[in-house]
């Protein structure tokens, strides 16, 4: 119940991105001399778009699951999953009208983070080399700002936290309890990335959104904390911010790094006073 909803995501994308690529290249292809340059000088293009479309095709799949998760707390459905889509859409509507400034430091949490792990990773790497991030961050940066933000900020963050935070980790809540569920949820979205640097930077980024979900208990918590922290990172990289020279880069780590400090203490403060308003109602 737990690890099929990943291995169907999972072998879904994988197959349907294999299938859009080859399709692409035999299209191209018969298409003479004019086809094979395009595919030569955007072939990395042409498959961060297709993987973009896979994704959204294994999302699709555990649509269900992430539904019944998060709308009927595990429950199972008595409904088509097409009657089910409206009454959920309105009700993250709803929250996040009403309940969309808890989302404020979870976010600013992620994004400062995400800047902080993003240049502590980026000087590991300078020195050991990372030959498959290299080209997997070529592929990212091979299309162009707005189908970059297309991607990044709204296709990606919705599919991976459909099934990461919406369905597995709602499980792992469940059957076990939120702390562990919260470790082993994090510790599949960083394996699943496939390289070591992007799985050490998702695991602990997934550390933050998932508690970030499990504290407010909304999905739109945990998508506008990937979201966000995804546009940041994509749009500084493509501005080249905060470039290559030492002190720079230095000096945002050390900003960044302290900024994560404090929001996660203002973040877990937070948390306790709940705690004790709640303990002192009961």
């Amino acid at each position: 119940d737990v690890i099929l909803p990943v291995l169907i995501y999972y072998l879904a994308t994988s197959i349907v991105l294999y299938a859009l690529n080859r399709l692409a290249e035999n299209i191209l292809i018969n298409q003479g001399e004019g086809g094979i340059s395009i595919l030569l000088s955007n072939a990395r293009a042409i498959s961060a778009i297709n993987n973009g479309i896979a994704m959204l095709f294994g999302a699709l799949l555990v649509l269900r699951q992430f539904i019944r998760e998060t709308s009927f707390r595990g429950d199972d459905m008595l409904i088509k999953t097409r009657k089910a889509i409206g009454p959920g859409f309105r009700e993250g509507v709803t929250k996040l009208r009403e309940r969309g400034n808890e989302a404020i430091i979870p976010v600013l949490l992620c994004m400062s983070a995400a800047i902080f792990l993003n240049l502590v990773i980026g000087f590991i790497t300078d020195v050991i080399g990372s030959g498959n991030y290299e080209n997997i961050k070529q592929t990212q940066y091979s299309v162009t700002p707005l189908i970059g933000v297309i991607l990044y900020g709204i296709i990606s963050p919705v599919a991976e936290e459909m099934i990461y935070r919406g369905v597995l980790l709602s499980k792992l809540s469940r059957y076990i309890n939120p702390a562990s569920g919260l470790i082993a949820s994090s510790l599949i979205f960083g394996l699943f990335h496939g390289n070591l640097v992007q799985g050490v930077y998702a695991f602990f980024l997934g550390l933050l959104i998932g508690a970030a979900y499990i504290k407010h208990n909304a999905f739109f918590v945990p998508l506008l904390c990937h979201s966000m922290t995804n546009l940041l990172i994509y749009l500084l990289a493509y501005m080249g911010i905060p470039g290559t020279q030492m002190v720079p880069r230095i000096i945002t780590c050390a900003v960044s790094g302290v900024a994560a400090i404090c929001l996660f203490i203002l973040f877990m403060r937070k948390r306790v006073n709940e705690n004790q308003e709640l303990k002192k109602d009961k």
